[in-house]
């Protein structure tokens, strides 16, 4: 199976002579270097017209243009960090290097930015797809700025919500009793919320079990005014 899956693959072909690892006499197939410098020196040395800007990253020259002494191991197709093409077959003599245009077509946008905009393609060099380009990168810097600013809310949100911790509230209270200054923070931290989604403290509980001690019916009838523990919560602390 894997055989004809083999088969059916496309396989990449010299830039040079238009060979693949299926003819015969090639072994392997390199890419050409990212590093624009050195791609440079092996285009001037296989004839091809070098224009600043383009990059030929995924384009490949065959081992037919490498010697022996290029390759650090031969086998696996290794090449040596300063291996150069050198070799020009007689095949390729005469004939015509990349055209400038298309080359050109190698500094379009990627085409994944295109895909799925019907009537436009990666080789279309029309204002159209420049706006398109300009379009979605300002979308892009736009996302990028809500998601900075969705990330600063979210930690306002977070502050805002620790009212115990807040400086403006803590000097609001001052002067006051201890006792006090926690009862009246319970009572800002639960004002919008149902019984069920409210958290009490040690200290809120506390205070609710001596005001329970003191007086269950005063304590059922404060409870009505202002937000306090349940009965159960309370069982709950001291069990």
């Amino acid at each position: 199976f894997s055989k004809f899956l083999l088969a059916d693959m496309p396989f990449p072909r010299c830039l040079v002579c238009g060979s693949s690892v299926n003819d015969a006499g090639v072994d392997h197939v390199h890419r050409f270097p990212r590093n624009e410098q050195k791609s440079k020196i092996w285009q001037d040395a296989m004839g091809i017209k070098y224009i600043p800007g383009v990059s030929l990253k995924n384009y490949s020259i065959c081992s037919r243009h490498f010697t022996v002494c290029s390759y650090l191991n031969r086998v696996t197709g290794k090449l040596c960090a300063n291996a150069v093409p050198t070799l020009l077959p007689a095949s390729s003599v005469g004939q015509q290097s990349p055209s400038e245009q298309t080359l050109e077509t190698l500094s379009t946008p990627p085409r994944s930015i295109f895909r799925g905009i019907k009537g436009l393609s990666a080789a279309d060099t029309t204002p159209r797809k420049q706006h398109l380009m300009n379009l979605v990168k300002s979308k892009e810097a736009h996302i990028r700025k809500l998601k900075k600013l969705c990330r600063k809310k979210t930690s306002d949100i977070k502050s805002l919500t620790n009212i115990g911790d807040s400086t403006v509230v803590r000097n609001v209270f001052r002067g006051m009793s201890s006792v006090t200054t926690d009862f009246l923070i319970s009572q800002l931290r639960c004002a919008k919320k149902s019984p069920r989604g409210r958290r009490w403290t040690t200290q809120d509980k506390v205070l609710a079990l001596a005001l329970f001690k003191k007086s269950p019916k005063c304590y059922r009838l404060l409870r009505k005014m202002v937000a306090l523990p349940s009965k159960n919560t309370q069982l709950a602390m001291l069990l």
